[in-house]
């Protein structure tokens, strides 16, 4: 029952790819409406946790429990029609419109009618600025709207949970801004977020919980403030002094 209380919960959480174990036992527990930012170095799991919370790769030991319900391979499809994913490669048909890009889950997974997917992917590329692209192909749009159109994609589901792995790391730094202003006003609307990132300042203003992973083990969690500010281990400040020092060298 105590899983009940929470929208998200993660316990002892193991995953291997070829042998190697990638996550080593994860636990993580998420509230409705929090904003959890997960920080790490390169290789660390962050997005493998991701996606092993949609169910993209196989878990090996553990168990996930969202909304309440043990995740499982007879419940996985309906568990991914109430989570929302954006990755960080946009992952948008090239042969579609940016209108139909945002339609086709809405079409597909919720089964619902032309006119009404219709709607929803207007007013989802509106909430994103997108609406006078609506006809534009991906390729025909920057790399911040594409990414937009992604996010816009996502929120028409009406998910319960939205995840966003690295949703800035393909863009160039002039986009980066756009899409993490975007972000930040989804995040004021309540939505449960889970966003990996390096974008540091981003968590410093909307997440509710940071949760710093090296090495497939949760090594600090807390608020930003603590995390942040006051890092307890060596291993997370030398990770975030490895990030001041890259951004001294992209502001020079």
């Amino acid at each position: 029952m105590r899983s009940m209380t929470y929208l998200l919960s993660i316990k002892n959480l193991k995953v291997s790819y070829s042998n190697i174990e990638v996550l080593k036992g994860i636990n993580l527990d998420v509230k409705k409406g929090e904003k959890v930012v997960i920080i790490g170095p390169s290789g660390s799991g962050k997005s493998t946790l991701l996606k092993a919370i949609d169910g993209l790769v196989k878990i090996n030991e553990g168990e996930i429990i969202f909304d309440g319900v043990k995740v499982n391979n007879e419940n996985i499809i309906k568990v991914r029609s109430e989570i929302g994913f954006v990755f960080q490669n946009y992952t948008l048909f090239p042969h579609f419109t940016l209108l139909k890009n945002v339609m086709f889950p809405l079409q597909e997974v919720k089964k619902l009618s032309k006119e009404k997917s219709e709607k929803i992917a207007n007013e989802a590329l509106e909430s994103v600025g997108l609406l006078e692209k609506a006809q534009s192909y991906p390729f025909e749009v920057s790399g911040g709207q594409r990414q937009r159109a992604a996010i816009a994609r996502a929120l028409a589901l009406n998910p319960k949970l939205l995840l966003l792995d690295e949703p800035t790391s393909a863009l160039d730094p002039e986009f980066v801004g756009e899409v993490l202003e975007i972000l930040e006003e989804i995040a004021k609307k309540g939505i449960t977020m889970i966003v990996v990132t390096h974008e540091v300042d981003f968590a410093e203003d909307v997440a509710t919980n940071v949760v710093f992973i090296d090495g497939g083990e949760i090594i600090e969690m807390g608020p930003p403030s603590e995390v942040l500010v006051s890092p307890r281990s060596e291993r997370l400040k030398k990770f975030l002094s490895r990030i001041i020092r890259k951004r001294l060298v992209y502001s020079k």
